[in-house]
């Protein structure tokens, strides 16, 4: 019995092998002909209305949204169909798609497509726009419709939510609070420009101790790292110094007996270190400059660890460790902007991320107030500069 069975199985063996050829032969040949309808019909209504043939890009496109249809997916993105039906001039399929956007939006595509046309559409349609809005005032609408088309036809000309689309899109979430639309306009279009930033930057923070301690202390230059967040009329933000600064003159350190407990030459280092958050209104803020008066609050350590015995944790000689606090004016002049633009299923204007490039410059004064001396009463002007690198509206 067991000299048949291995015959029996190397036959079985051998006859399998030709059918699994054959499976991967079919594998490599097989074409899925409704993808290939779909790619081939999604060039062909791009290529079609680009040459103006109005009529077959519309035959093409329905017959491609019924196929889909019948798939539950989607044969064109949401951002698509909406440009699409714009240049085919069907209002009415226009605002069936804004009005269940919420469920075409849960839909899948039905393939991977072979070419992405959602820019083309978009770069189509600013070209007939002319066309397109000459039809538009032949049309009779309800005004929640001629407001809504309105603000997504203004958006593609200006391209970024800017404060015409800003108030348009207010004035209509408030005067039509119950719209079918909401969704759409909610969920898809852009949210109203709010002038608000995110910014972080380096740089060098000059320091003139003032009083006494400018008498002790030359002015040093310190390195500072900020980061700013700018809300309407609001500025606000933290940052952190740190560096050092060097002694005028000689300079003794004694104990409660008047004995002298160490000794510091001229030109030694005292490292100063600290930080604070600071808040303040804009008085003028264009797409080039600003300055914003502010109030800095924060806490700040003058010592030296110079000579200290490096056996000992505890033998800095301190200057001050102290909350400050104080006012100071900040300016910021923009050098360069440029758009951070993400995929995402559709290009769609005002999608768009802006970022800059700035330098700012804040002069301020902070009132140190706890002195370990009289000898080191004192405050601290100083001029903060730094590179920005920003997020948001300038």
């Amino acid at each position: 019995m067991k000299i048949r069975t291995i015959p029996l199985f190397v036959l079985a063996l051998i006859s399998f092998m030709p059918a699994k050829a054959q499976l991967v032969n079919e594998l490599k040949n097989y074409i899925d002909s409704t993808e290939v309808i779909l790619n081939n019909g999604r060039r062909m209504v791009y290529q079609k209305l680009a040459a103006g043939d109005i009529q077959k890009a519309t035959e093409v496109y329905y017959y491609l949204k019924e196929e889909a249809a019948q798939r539950h997916c989607y044969a064109f993105t949401l951002n698509e169909e909406l440009y699409i039906s714009l240049l085919i001039t069907d209002l009415d399929n226009w605002f069936a798609i804004a009005r269940n956007y919420k469920e075409i939006n849960k839909l899948t595509a039905c393939y991977q497509f072979t070419e992405d046309y959602v820019e083309r559409f978009f770069r189509l349609t600013l070209k007939n726009l002319s066309r397109i809005e000459a039809q538009l005032e032949q049309q009779s609408l309800p005004s929640d419709e001629s407001e809504l088309i309105a603000l997504f036809l203004h958006l593609l000309k200006a391209e970024t939510p800017d404060e015409l689309y800003s108030a348009c899109y207010k004035a209509f979430k408030r005067h039509y609070p119950a719209s079918v639309y909401n969704e759409f306009i909610t969920g898809f279009m852009p949210k109203p420009k709010v002038k608000g930033a995110f910014s972080m930057s380096m740089g060098p923070t000059f320091v003139a101790p003032a009083g006494n301690l400018g008498k002790v202390y030359k002015p040093g230059t310190l390195f500072n790292i900020t980061f700013d967040f700018n809300f309407g009329k609001l500025y606000s933000g933290f940052h952190v110094d740190g560096g050092l600064l060097d002694l005028k003159i000689p300079i003794n350190f004694t104990n409660q007996m008047g004995q002298v407990v160490q000794s510091f030459k001229a030109g030694d280092s005292f490292s100063f270190m600290g930080g604070g958050i600071y808040a303040g209104y804009f008085l003028l803020r264009n797409d080039r400059f600003q300055i914003a008066p502010y109030l800095n609050l924060g806490g700040y350590t003058f010592e030296s660890s110079l000579y200290a015995d490096s056996n000992s944790d505890n033998q800095e000689f301190q200057i001050f460790d102290s909350f400050v606090f104080g006012p100071g004016l900040h300016t910021e002049l923009k050098l360069t902007e440029f758009s951070l633009n993400p995929y995402y299923y559709g290009y769609m204007p005002g999608m768009e991320t802006t970022s800059y490039i700035s330098l700012k410059l804040d002069i301020g004064y902070d009132i140190v107030t706890k002195k370990v001396s009289p000898d080191f009463k004192g405050n601290l002007p100083y001029i903060r500069m730094g590179l920005i690198w920003g997020f948001g509206n300038f």
